[in-house]
């Protein structure tokens, strides 16, 4: 009876320390897009922070997976939440001396995304040690939710506080936030790791070495991995720069409305989440991961409708209505595609090796992003952004078509984990 109270905690501490800190994190992302933006007017600039945002998370995730698989997990986590809180204070400071430093903002992103890039190896590790087994897949979903409605209210807030109250009290609101996540976390209680402390010592290079013949055995695991990276280097750079960058400099869209397009592709992850959640067979998705792919890549190709005739003339408004319905149906079938993949890989990997092979999952997913973001910012300084955008959707869409065509994906839809039943068919999947 202990124990199934202090799991509930669990479940609500980790979800509310997520919210907490993110929130203050995506209003401030927020913020400062639209201060680069307002400052430089540059998409190779722009999209030269953006991308900075994306490579602590593929180096951290790299190396310091084999850290944080030996030492306390709840420990990574209140440190460095409450290392990010202290670090803005800090960068605050600077920034007050030289407000118009852009490297300045360069420094900022790099810092605060290698700290937290290991906190999110060391939460994601953590899951399973902290909920039951078969409630992992509800913890994801509620984590994806979490997640999208900080991508809701976090660029809402972000326009209304950039205007209201300046970039500067942004930085002041979520270093504090950030340190009251930290200290929520303190009362996480972690179950099951007497499993972790009777890991053999070895040497860093040897769980390196490892995770690489892990990956190699595992060859289901292996194709993801691959093709995440290779769909990342579309699909980042378009959420993350390409769209703020078509809708602030070049459509015109105010900062308000930019936020409420963003924001309904976190609506529609929260449609995804709840329509994953219903289900108790999750693998019924991972069947369907392509299609969900191939929906998405149409919908990215769709994103050129403003230049069609019958929107000539059409008021922001109605540009930000039908980009928000795009993005909406996107969100969806991102979150019902990409929860249940998250589940297998969390419940196959074994506890010892689970922060070393989401890092390498993690780094797998962002490593083609900085060269994608870096690419579109020359190619929207060079070209026509609709030509960008349909040749990118219709790439995308040849990409899935063919992937799903592989020995590999064909193998893992005759796994056993589809002739289980719900989470069980997933805590009980053998590797391919």
């Amino acid at each position: 009876m202990e124990k199934n109270k202090a799991l509930k905690l669990n479940f609500i501490l980790l979800a509310w320390g997520r919210l907490v800190s993110s929130l203050g994190s995506s209003i401030f992302s927020f913020a400062m897009s639209l201060y680069v933006l307002d400052s430089t007017g540059s998409a190779a600039t722009f999209s030269f922070i953006v991308g900075l945002t994306v490579i602590p998370r593929i180096v951290v995730n790299l190396i310091a997976g084999a850290f944080v698989d030996r030492h306390n997990k709840k420990k990574i986590m209140v440190f460095t939440d409450i290392i990010s809180g202290l670090s803005i204070f800090a960068f605050f400071a600077a920034f007050r001396l030289h407000p118009n430093n852009i490297m300045l903002f360069a420094a900022y992103v790099l810092m605060l995304g290698t700290i937290q890039s290991v906190f999110a190896l060391a939460c994601n590790a953590s899951i399973p040690s902290i909920v039951e087994r078969e409630t992992v897949p509800k913890l994801n979903s509620a984590l994806q939710s979490v997640g999208a409605v900080i991508d809701i209210a976090g660029p809402v807030l972000g326009a209304v506080l950039y205007k209201a109250i300046g970039i500067s009290s942004i930085m002041i609101i979520n270093g504090i936030l950030f340190t009251c996540a930290g200290i929520s976390e303190i009362f996480i209680k972690f179950f099951n790791a007497e499993k972790e402390k009777t890991v053999e010592k070895r040497s860093y290079m040897s769980d390196i070495v490892m995770t690489y013949k892990y990956l190699f055995e595992n060859r289901t695991i292996a194709f993801f991995l691959i093709f995440a990276a290779a769909a990342d280097f579309v699909l980042l750079p378009f959420l993350q720069m390409i769209l703020p960058f078509i809708n602030y400099n070049i459509l015109k869209v105010s900062g308000i409305q930019l936020s409420f397009i963003q924001a309904s592709c976190a609506i529609g992850t929260i449609i995804g989440a709840m329509v994953v959640s219903a289900f108790k067979d999750t693998s019924v998705f991972l069947k369907r991961f392509f299609i969900l792919f191939s929906i998405q890549a149409v919908l990215l190709a769709a994103c050129i409708f403003p230049e069609a005739s019958v929107f000539g003339n059409g008021s922001k408004w109605i540009v930000t209505v039908v980009f928000g319905i795009i993005l909406l149906v996107f969100g969806a079938a991102n979150a019902i595609q990409n929860i249940p993949m998250i589940t297998f890989f969390q419940l196959q990997v074994p506890g010892e090796m689970r922060a070393r092979i989401y890092g390498m999952f993690m780094s797998a997913l962002y490593i083609t992003a900085p060269p994608g973001m870096w690419l579109y910012g020359f190619l929207m300084d060079k070209f026509e952004w609709y030509y960008i955008t349909a040749v990118s959707g219709i790439v995308l869409l040849v990409f899935g078509i063919t992937a799903a065509g592989n020995k590999i994906y064909k193998d893992f839809l005759k796994s056993d984990i589809f002739q289980k039943d719900g989470a069980q068919a997933l805590s009980r999947s053998e590797a391919v």
